[in-house]
């Protein structure tokens, strides 16, 4: 009885957060709930599908009398069934748009049949070519399913292509017909494993077995459908998005313009591939496929871990609550950022990892061998497995450093494994004090720069004398951890070591900054302080802080880190689906975990007798290795957020200095004091698999290093959730029906909600004209940029020479993917950092005569530019009121000749002769 009532005060606990968290979501979003009242030809499609997936399973079930489908089914088919749901998405999208009044149908659907049988093809081409490569690379590494052959050789055949395009592009021999001769010498060199590949994609079988009504078959159905709207919605001839305009596609389009790679920025193990799109083929619409196709391996890879490492219930609910949500379907299809196919590599280095891990306890046997020559053997491939565990995580690190989050915790859990917990205690201490030294780790608010220094160097200190205890006390494992360690942390740097080099070269300065940056990707730097001023003697720059405080806020302190994970997932600070990773981790994940727990008669529900009797086996379970880790991480985490919580009452919309109560508060200290308590009885006793021990370490440690690391920018933390994911869908594949049954019904809320948001975000009639072949390259650029191709051609007509420099100052604007070789010709201030400087205590005409001395001839700025700063009275206002006040005194006078005025979206002026 007792274990009854408290399992149903848990439940009640556990749906009451839930609960409360996605009405938060929903009430700082108010633009959700009149979307969803509208009608959206996306939220029907998916009815339809999901109305059809239900109807065939009454048939089957009531019919055909059976609860079961099983069939096999080849890859060409899946691709054949794909093909037919982006077909029929794109019909309906036809004739709910309002343009199939304005082009014939057939003529329309043939046109999207071409786009994605081009497309398809492209895609298969790409990967067959880095398949054959990374075939050839790993060589006799076996792997019992195609998913991983498939995945692995891909992978690293990434991997050698931008090691080959690294070489002869600062060989500068990027040029259309040396990069064909290469792609088609290796296709011909390994041709019959080219042949080999495609005769498994048409014949090889693959099992499908699903009970009827079963979740997970809706959820690859949600998963699908998806993917289909997101291949759709990228048949387009430009990149849309800011970052991908800017960087992610434009310097891909650059690099094929100079033939080599270019020097400075960041994302060097992306760019190069992405690049291929327009080396071999011209075409900025494969180059977003390219991108996109990141996006489909990173959910391949964590169904992958999921099914080899849990269970075959594991993986597809972890990847279609991940993809799913609002920021990475964002980032593949409108704004192709790096951050899907970084999800990818994590994943494949967390795959080898594990497999790692589950080798380094179990050993598989060699039938009829010596022991010797088994133990050799098993020892080669498990250092096999760390050696590509190590190169994928370094080659991640190479498209975006926030992959740190994860590797670190990685290379700790190596210490822990082989030194205890004094060991991965030194290394998590080693870390803080390189953070501390590097000044990534934000404690502003916290402590001063003294502070910060003393603590650096205890630190250290630490670090070093709880490593020496460590070693003493593991003698006889201390070489084998020095060798796994060193290759883990050896290959990681190796595989970015020649880029750090390059860049090293290129920034003649070999500190660690220089090496990882290079030299300023934008090549133009002109003299913008001619009138005698240092930039140093200007005022301090603010434009770091209005750009990066619109997604993380603008408050600091111990109260902003701690707050992180709930302004986050409410989005407070910037509303959109760029910065939105939705509610579901936040809602269902706790409660999952607490109600899995009590579902199995919780220690205080077993009453306070069996509790202390239970900490025994608790406290010795904890006192292992990386499980001291897992369970301390956690726990740090929630105490932090219920002091927080408790010592400023937090009004989770108000400021965060107030001390309003307010009404859900009480409510929520009491589930975050009863998830506190659980995560730490799970953490230490509950957990026996230690491949879960070691993911809830990974995902929590990776999750605490973004907090402190990131100020939350939420992209940055895609390794936690990766983890995040694993776990959760661990937890529902375990826990009582109940609990599946609720945990179903969330996330299938949380997705189709998703999915709703996505369509008021990403419907553009200029896209689908495109792709109905409505409109033209031409017209789509003009619906879709408009004023952008005639800006562009005029800055083109007028290059860069030795006599007119011809520089344009750029505020804002997606016009750079437009200018051709536009990093030698646009200097950017989106912020206006710049020109306050330059601006300060000068006249008007000084400053015109700056800019026309240091070779300017236009400005570009985006009219909007303001809107990136909610406080009117803010510093970026400021410099927009001094700039426009500049403006418009210049053109008075006759100096500055306005060329195009488009209200709400940009100005374009031209600098005069004096």
């Amino acid at each position: 009885m007792q274990r009854k009532i408290f399992s149903v005060i848990f439940s009640l606990l556990a749906l009451s957060w839930a609960g409360y968290v996605i009405q938060q979501y929903f009430i700082s979003h108010p633009e959700h709930m009149a979307n969803l009242k509208e009608f959206k030809p996306t939220t029907s499609m998916l009815a339809m599908c999901v109305g059809l997936f239900f109807a065939l399973d009454l048939v089957q079930y009531f019919y055909r009398d059976k609860d079961e489908w099983k069939f096999n089914v080849t890859p060409l088919w899946v691709l054949v069934f794909f093909g037919a749901l982006v077909v029929w998405i794109s019909s309906y999208y036809l004739a709910k748009s309002g343009l199939a009044d304005k082009v014939d149908v057939f003529t329309a659907e043939l046109n999207v049949m071409f786009w994605f049988t081009a497309m398809t093809l492209g895609l298969l081409f790409f990967a067959t070519f880095f398949y054959v490569q990374g075939k050839a690379v790993l060589g006799k590494l076996a792997f019992d399913a195609m998913l991983e052959d498939s995945l692995f050789s891909i992978g690293t055949g990434m991997m050698t292509t931008v090691a080959g395009m690294f070489v002869v592009g600062h060989a500068q021999l990027l040029y259309t017909p040396v990069v064909w001769f290469a792609v088609i010498a290796v296709l011909v060199w390994r041709w019959r494993t080219a042949f080999a590949w495609w005769g498994r994609l048409v014949s090889h079988k693959i099992q499908i077995r699903s009970r009827v009504f079963s979740p997970r078959k809706y959820l690859f159905l949600f998963l699908t459908f998806v993917f289909a709207l997101n291949f759709f919605d990228l048949i387009r001839p430009i990149p849309l998005g800011w970052d991908d305009m800017g960087v992610y596609i434009n310097i891909p389009k650059l690099i094929s313009q100079y033939h080599f790679l270019l020097s400075g920025g960041r994302s060097f193990n992306y760019f190069p591939i992405i690049s291929l799109g327009f080396l071999l083929f011209d075409n900025a619409t494969i180059a977003l496929y390219l991108s996109y196709f990141g996006g489909v391996c990173a959910v391949l890879a964590i169904v992958a871990i999921g099914r080899r490492f849990f269970s075959d219930k594991v993986g597809i609910t972890a990847a279609t609550v991940l993809y799913l949500t609002p920021m990475l379907m964002w980032q593949s299809a409108t704004d192709m950022k790096t951050d899907p196919t970084l999800l990818f590599f994590l994943a494949l280095s967390v795959y080898c990892f594990f497999e790692w891990r589950e080798r380094v306890s179990k050993e598989a046997p060699l039938v009829g061998a010596t022991p010797d020559v088994e133990a050799t053997r098993a020892k080669k491939i498990e250092l096999e497995w760390l050696v590509l565990a190590s190169l994928f995580a370094g080659f991640s690190f190479g498209i975006k450093f926030s992959a740190t989050f994860l590797i670190f915790p990685m290379a700790v859990a190596i210490a822990g494994i082989y030194l205890g917990r004094t060991g991965a205690a030194a290394f998590f201490l080693a870390f803080i004090f390189v953070t501390l030294k590097s000044g990534t780790l934000r404690l502003d608010g916290i402590l001063d720069d003294a502070q910060i220094a003393t603590l650096s160097r205890y630190c250290a200190l630490l670090a070093v004398v709880i490593g020496a205890v460590a070693m003493a006390r593991a003698k006889s494992r201390v070489l084998e951890f020095g060798l796994r360690f060193g290759i883990f942390v050896g290959l990681s740097a190796l595989t970015f070591a020649p880029w750090a080099v390059s860049n090293g070269f290129q920034a003649k300065n070999f500190h660690l900054s220089a090496m990882l940056k290079g030299a300023n990707a934008n090549s133009l730097s002109p003299d913008l302080h001619t009138s005698g001023k240092t930039a140093e003697e200007c005022v301090s720059p603010t434009g770091l802080k209005e750009e990066a405080g619109r997604y993380a806020g603008y408050d600091s302190g111990l109260d902003k880190l701690i707050a992180l994970p709930w302004k986050d997932t409410m989005n407070t600070t910037t509303h959109g689906f760029w910065v939105d990773i939705g509610y579901t981790f936040l809602a269902i994940l706790p409660a999952l975990i607490g109600l899995a727990i009590w579902f199995r008669g919780g220690t205080i529900a077993a009453g306070p007798v069996v509790w202390i009797e239970r900490q025994k086996e608790a406290m010795a379970i904890w006192f292992r290795g990386e499980t001291i880790a897992a369970g301390a991480t956690v726990f740090v985490w929630f105490s932090f957020w219920i002091f927080w919580a408790l010592r400023i009452k937090l009004n989770p919309f108000g400021n965060l200095n107030s001390i309003s109560l307010s009404p859900g508060f009480a409510a929520e200290i009491g589930v975050m004091v009863a998830m506190l308590l659980a995560v730490y009885w799970y953490a230490s006793v509950k957990i026996r698999n230690p491949l879960l021990s070691l993911a809830v370490f990974l995902g929590s440690a990776s999750w605490v290093f973004w907090m402190l690391v990131s100020d939350g920018i939420i992209w940055y933390g895609i390794g936690g959730f990766l983890l995040f994911a694993l776990i959760m869908d661990y937890l529902i594949a375990n826990s009582p029906a109940p609990v599946r049954f609720v945990s179903w019904v969330l996330i299938f809320v949380s997705l189709t909600t998703f999915v709703a948001f996505r369509n008021q975000t990403f419907g553009n009639k200029s896209m689908t004209g495109f792709a109905f072949g409505l409109f033209d390259e031409a017209k789509t650029i003009e619906n879709l940029a408009p004023d952008y191709s005639s800006i562009a051609k005029e800055v083109n007509d007028h290059p860069e020479t030795l006599t007119e420099k011809n520089y344009v100052y750029r505020i804002g604007t997606f016009i750079s993917y437009f200018i051709v070789k536009n990093d030698r010709r646009l200097y950017d201030d989106q912020m206006l950092d710049n020109f306050s400087c330059m601006s300060a205590g000068e006249s008007d005409e000084e400053i015109y005569r700056i800019l026309k001395s240091a070779g300017f001839r236009y400005i570009i700025i985006d009219v909007n530019t303001g809107t990136l700063e909610k406080d009117p009275n803010g510093s970026l206002h400021k410099k927009l009121m001094r700039f426009s006040s500049w403006i418009e005194h210049m053109a008075f006078v006759g100096k500055i000749k306005i060329l195009k005025n488009s209200p709400g979206r940009i100005a374009f002026v031209e600098l005069v002769a004096p």
